[in-house]
């Protein structure tokens, strides 16, 4: 078994761009699926993958990535500092990372202990059910 998966499985050489999945409690609700990343170290049979944002705390096994035909990412652009895989995929994705912003302002918005004012959002009907407020 192990000898026809590595058939199936070519290794993956150090500075190559790999495909990963995101898993889906990760992922944001309009985020990629896929995450891309260069290959920075093997150990034992387990990839290092590094993004923009620095090396990803996990490792990785063959059968978890998809080598590109192209190059995205090069071993170089790749800073010292690790972070997790859900922070990476908060960075990368248009809509932000995991959840909204709730407050529960019973002054309409108009002060900075609400949370949505506090990090510069617009307040919406996910906050406020049925009151008004002015952080439109």
């Amino acid at each position: 078994m192990l000898h026809a998966s590595e058939q199936r499985f070519a290794p993956i050489d150090v500075g190559q761009n790999v495909l990963m999945p995101i898993p889906c409690v990760d992922r944001p609700k309009i985020g990629p699926r896929n995450l891309m990343g260069v290959v920075t170290a093997v150990t034992d049979g387990f990839y290092s993958i590094g993004r923009q944002n620095g090396h990803l705390r996990q490792t990785f096994t063959r059968n978890q990535l998809a080598p590109c035909g192209a190059e995205f990412f090069s071993i170089n652009s790749i800073p010292d500092g690790e972070t997790s895989l859900r922070t990476v995929v908060g960075a990368s994705s248009i809509s932000g990372s995991q959840g909204h912003a709730h407050c529960l302002c019973l002054s309409g918005c108009t002060t900075n202990r609400c949370a949505s004012r506090k990090k510069s959002l617009l307040c919406n009907s996910r906050c406020h059910h049925a009151r008004s407020f002015t952080n439109k």
